[in-house]
């Protein structure tokens, strides 16, 4: 088998599983390779330099977690398991050499501290925090056995104490080098295809946000005319396509929008504005849609002279009108959407409530991420990109304001449904 048959081998073990871990692999087969020929020196120095057996079940025990480990992962591909298991035989070596060599006098009594390194090396944060707990517990033990217990400990033979305090140092250095190393050359790996994987995708933004945005102006235009120049009975399809033409360049607006705004590039100017007037202009951006589904604004404790320090053309455009926009999507036709303002604790609360069918939980929870984009339809079968909440969240964030949102899905039994967006903002 060629080198490149052979890494494809060994790193497609775990396709089916979570990409996550796919990506640990490496560490796995380092800790896994390094832990094996650290077990058979230490199994070598002491049958063979010292002249002392009585360590050899616990080598046996080891191995045999080794091998499970790898057959585990190899055959079953799990690789959380594997990785527990090849911890646990380190753990078995480490804890029970170093007490039976003398606890806290033994002379690698170091090597405890290789197991939270490991154990991040192969999953992470909790691979370092259970690392960190058998370190703490067997100091702890040692430490006790030390000071009340004194429990007998195996012979190990004649030996040189400094000899083996240099033996261990160097041993351990030369393990730790090694696997440090080689952490740091394959993270340095995995920015590189990161960097390259960025670079990939600011291409082919470019591409679909330029490239594609001059056609798609032209064919809005174009149907634009064959509206008005068209015999009636094209019309249904033609306003179709208007339609859905609309569509791809609201996706377009919004994705351009979020690059800009995520690349720090979106240019915001802070100054004051009327929160009232804002709020109004908003409310003109939506009144076909308030037309059309016959709904009732009720605006209240907004003030005509109060004053925000914000960008009022993105508060207006790409947050009020975002949020007011969806109100109105998951409302009722004839239904009150009430928009209120509240002054607390030096911050003004701008508030928009409406009756409409609510957000359940798991919605509610993924709602602004913008990486589980979801498109709900409205109450009359209203279509959405799904970018706009996540984009009016970063706007509102980037203007240093917060967010709130409470909801309460409609049912045969309750009234009290709809959804609450609190806007805040220092006053």
């Amino acid at each position: 088998m060629n080198p490149e048959g052979l890494k494809e081998f060994f790193f497609s073990r775990l396709k089916s599983e979570d990409s996550v871990w796919n990506k640990k692999l490496p560490y796995y087969y380092l800790t896994w390779s390094l832990s094996f020929a650290a077990f058979a020196v230490f199994f070598y120095r002491f049958n063979f330099h010292h002249g002392v057996s009585q360590y050899n079940f616990a080598f046996a025990a080891a191995y045999v977690l080794l091998f499970i480990s790898a057959y585990n992962l190899f055959c079953r591909k799990s690789y959380q398991v594997s990785a527990n298991l090849v911890f646990a035989a380190m753990s078995l070596i480490a804890v029970l050499l170093i007490y039976d060599s003398g606890g806290l006098r033994a002379p690698g009594a170091f090597w405890l501290s290789a197991l939270p390194l490991l154990g991040g090396f192969m999953t992470g944060r909790k691979g370092l925090i259970l690392g960190l707990t058998v370190v703490i517990s067997a100091l702890a033990f040692y430490y006790i056995d030390y000071a009340y217990l004194n429990w007998p400990k195996f012979s190990y033979g004649t030996f040189n104490y400094n000899e083996e305090i240099i033996t261990n140092l160097i041993l351990f250095l030369g393990f730790m080098t090694f696997a440090t190393y080689y952490y740091v050359h394959s993270e340095e790996q995995n920015i590189k295809q990161l960097v390259q994987h960025r670079d990939d995708i600011d291409v082919l933004l470019k591409i679909l946000i330029h490239d594609i945005a001059n056609p798609l102006s032209a064919a809005i235009n174009r149907t634009t005319r064959l509206r008005r120049q068209s015999p009636p009975e094209f019309g249904p399809s033609i306003e179709r396509i208007s339609f859905m033409l609309e569509r791809i360049n609201e996706i377009l607006v919004s994705v351009r929008e979020l690059k800009l705004l995520n690349d720090g590039k979106m240019n915001i100017v802070l100054k004051k504005a009327n929160i009232s007037s804002c709020v109004q202009k908003s409310l003109q951006n939506i009144s076909d849609m308030l037309t059309e589904k016959n709904i009732n604004v009720d605006v209240t404790d907004i003030e005509q002279q109060c004053f925000l320090l914000t960008d009022p053309q993105i508060l207006t455009t790409q947050v009020l009108t975002n949020f007011l926009t969806n109100a109105v999507k998951f409302s009722e036709k004839g239904s009150t959407l009430k928009i209120g303002l509240k002054r607390e604790d030096g911050f003004y609360n701008l508030v928009i409530e409406d009756r409409g069918v609510g957000i359940d939980q798991a919605r509610l929870d993924t709602l602004f991420n913008s990486n589980k984009i979801q498109s709900t339809t409205g109450t009359l079968g209203e279509k959405g990109v799904g970018y706009g909440l996540p984009l009016a969240k970063s706007f509102v964030e980037r203007l240093g304001g917060d967010l709130q949102i409470k909801s309460k899905v409609k049912t045969d039994k309750n009234e009290d449904h709809g959804t609450t967006v609190t806007i805040k903002f220092a006053a």
